[in-house]
């Protein structure tokens, strides 16, 4: 099939991928043209070879074909892994020592959305770097300098790597949900290396998502598994996101453990063996978790949120692990560095096997946390202006601390903070809060609903997750 030429469109070009709505502003047409285009970028830097592999959305296919196509127009090599989830190929990308990786996956966007992630020499590829790609321009080749096309299948491979060391966890009772989503092309391979009784829901790869949604920050996608987990007399449970590079956790008695929380086991665990290592929490994450684990004798980091520059905060930092609230887990000390939820699942294990009593008990050990769930207001005009603007009026009161490093994070002595910051992903404000008790908590949300109202948005409840 002829492919045309055509220019990015920028409202696609995100800050840390590619990602629009397939048929709308993202086409077979513009999957070509990209790979045209960063074809020439790795032309440019003598790069020869990219991995390329794709989630279960039922486009990815239809993107993956003029993508492979392109690159190799491109005189670049190309290792298909096909159908994966994103930590595979970020682990194909470091295992294989290729020049590049591209992975097409919406993660836990709408079926209908999909996209690119970028890896260049074992780096994220983002924010400038993408908006750059419109002003390559690039030339065609004959026929006999294509790129050559090989396929790989790094199922078994990752599935090693990520259960090394697994062999000596306790036989623990697991329920895994993979909500039809990508982990589940790889999901049974890697339980064949673990000990302990496996239930697995929604394993088949399904881009429509009949179960439900593929994102385990949302309660509503977390009930199957903890009704699950009930039943079954689990130890615990584990959620993927669409693509499998975020977790999240249940515990033993159907509890949501949210990943603020799980990197607080995950760090003391670490810290043990690591004393002084640096440990990463993103701006949404709650304080908690930065005085758990300057109390565990790591020194805590808050780093605004998004893989790409979580990466980038690993790397400068020397950091031994890294979270997001959204589930994105990044382990340093014997590991590479990337998000991955399967990866992290198992290090959950290993964390588990050395508490004196179950996950619950640990968790009802941890103090109470009054905060908001994160919480999503539609809003597709200029997010960066209208934060702004409340910055202004922020500046006129009095006593309250502003953190702008990424959107609004608004502390107000003796009670707690809020946060509002744009998305980097979707056409949404993120909102979370968190007080120092119900009342507390109660009062900062009326704080921040003052100005969702002078906006014109939607007003939060209180409810605490």
């Amino acid at each position: 099939m002829k492919y045309t030429l055509k220019k990015i469109p920028e409202v696609i070009m995100r800050r840390y991928d590619i990602r629009g709505i397939f048929g709308k502003d993202l086409t077979e047409d513009i999957a070509y043209s990209f790979a045209r285009r960063f074809g020439t970028f790795l032309q440019e830097k003598c790069a020869k070879s990219v991995v390329v592999g794709y989630d279960g959305r039922i486009s990815s296919p239809k993107l993956f074909i003029p993508l492979i196509e392109g690159l190799r127009e491109q005189s670049i090599d190309v290792i298909d892994i096909g159908l994966c989830p994103t930590p595979v190929l970020s682990f194909s990308h470091i295992d294989l020592e290729t020049d590049a990786g591209i992975m097409i996956t919406g993660s836990h966007n709408p079926p209908d959305h999909n996209g690119f992630k970028i890896t260049f020499q074992k780096k994220p590829f983002f924010d400038q770097s993408i908006k750059d790609l419109n002003q390559l321009s690039p030339k065609g080749i004959s026929s006999d300098k294509r790129g050559k096309l090989l396929k790989k299948n790094m199922g078994l491979t990752y599935a090693r790597r990520v259960c090394k060391g697994a062999g000596e966890l306790p036989a623990y009772k697991v329920v895994w949900d993979c909500g039809h989503g990508a982990a589940g092309a790889v999901l049974p391979q890697v339980l064949d290396f673990l000990p302990g009784e496996h239930t697995v829901l929604y394993e088949s790869v399904d881009g429509t998502f009949p179960a439900h949604h593929p994102d385990p920050t949302v309660k509503e996608n977390l009930r199957d598994l903890q009704e699950a987990v009930i039943k079954k007399g689990a130890d615990v449970g584990f959620a993927f996101d669409g693509d499998a590079d975020r977790l999240g956790v249940v515990d033993n008695k159907g509890n949501a453990i949210w990943a603020d929380r799980l990197l607080i086991l995950l760090a003391q665990d670490i810290l043990k063996r690591k004393p002084g290592a640096t440990i990463i929490g993103d701006i949404k994450s709650s304080d908690l978790l930065f005085s758990a684990i300057k109390e565990a004798g790591g020194i805590p980091y808050m780093a605004p949120t998004g893989h790409s520059v979580i990466k980038k905060c690993l790397s400068d930092l020397s950091a031994s692990l890294a979270g997001e609230m959204s589930g994105h887990i990044f382990f340093v000390e014997d590991y590479y560095g990337f998000d991955d939820g399967i990866y992290a699942a198992i290090r959950t294990l290993k964390a588990m096997m050395k508490l004196p009593g179950s996950l619950n008990d640990w968790f009802q050990s941890l103090p109470t946390v009054y905060a908001t769930p994160e919480i999503h207001l539609n809003y597709s005009k200029n997010k960066q202006a209208l934060l702004k603007d409340i910055h202004s009026k922020l500046k006129t009161q009095q006593g309250i601390e502003v953190n702008t490093q990424d959107g609004l994070k608004v502390g107000i002595p003796d009670k707690g903070w809020w946060l509002l910051r744009g998305s980097n992903t979707q056409d949404v404000l993120v909102v979370r809060c968190e007080g120092k008790n119900k009342i507390a908590l109660r009062d900062v949300v009326m704080h921040l609903n003052v100005f969702l109202t002078l906006y014109q948005l939607p007003t939060i409840q209180s409810d605490i997750i």
